[in-house]
This record gives C-alpha cells, sequence and structure tokens, in this order.
C-alpha cells in the first residue's frame, strides 16, 4: 500500500525508502553512486547520448542539478561566460538563471525562468529534499 499510494503520488524512489522505513519496512530502491562499478553500463550509455548530440549541445545533470557530463558543444555555448557560475560544481540551474551565466543570453528569459523554478519547485514538493529547497530559494533571489 505505502509503494502504492507514493507511486500515484509520484514520489521517487529516494523518498518511497524514506516512507517504506516510516512505515515499518525494508527499503526497495537500492542508490549508488554514478561511479559505482555496477552502474559501468549505465554511465556508458549516458556518455553515449550525451556524446552522440554532437555537434549539438547536450549534458547530463543529477538530482540535485549538478552537470555530470556534457559534450564539447556545452562548451562551445559557455563561450565568454563569466567563469564564476561555473565554478566546479556546476549548477545547471544557477549557470541557466545567473546573471553572469546564460540569463543575458536568453531572449525568453521571463518564460525559462517560470519554467525552470516551476520545475525545481515541483521537484521540491515531491522530495523534501532539503538541497532542492535551498536551490529553489537561492534562485527565486
Amino acid at each position: 500500500m505505502v509503494l502504492h499510494l507514493a507511486e500515484q503520488l509520484e514520489v521517487p524512489p529516494r523518498e518511497r525508502n524514506m516512507l517504506l522505513t516510516a512505515a515499518g519496512f525494508a527499503h526497495v530502491y537500492r542508490e549508488s553512486a554514478l561511479s559505482d562499478p555496477s552502474l559501468h553500463v549505465a554511465r556508458q550509455a549516458m556518455e553515449t547520448v550525451v556524446l552522440g548530440h554532437m555537434p549539438y549541445p547536450a549534458l547530463a545533470v543529477d538530482r540535485h542539478w549538478t552537470l555530470v557530463l556534457a559534450n564539447d558543444a556545452v562548451g562551445w555555448l559557455m563561450a565568454g561566460v563569466d567563469p564564476a557560475p561555473m565554478a566546479p560544481p556546476v549548477n545547471v540551474m544557477r549557470l541557466a538563471l545567473h546573471p553572469s551565466g546564460l540569463a543575458p543570453r536568453t531572449i525568453n528569459l521571463a518564460a525559462w525562468r517560470a519554467h525552470l523554478l516551476t520545475r525545481l519547485h515541483r521537484q521540491v514538493d515531491l522530495s523534501a529534499d532539503p538541497m532542492l529547497g535551498d536551490r529553489l530559494e537561492e534562485l527565486r533571489g
């Protein structure tokens, strides 16, 4: 029942584990770092997709919108952008909306900003992740 409710509410797997624990059950979903050897094939697939987008920009991000992987075209897209918002770890949401990042280059910035903030707000609602909540507050400013 816990898993059925979580599925209907679109609760991410990580948070489903927390619900299961609170209900007295064991975790069902395993969490591993992308560098884990068991995810080697998944990492290769991700690299194939991102690199296969050349000559167009493509990138992969983690659940906190931190850049994980990018192809060379992303570098071309970032040419001339202030290095401050690109200091590792690069947060793609911050980079997209930062006044020294991609914001000045975005023609429909108001609509794009609204879209990104709505998406991030939904993630916060679904996950209650404090890092995402902090990022949302930062970007609203």
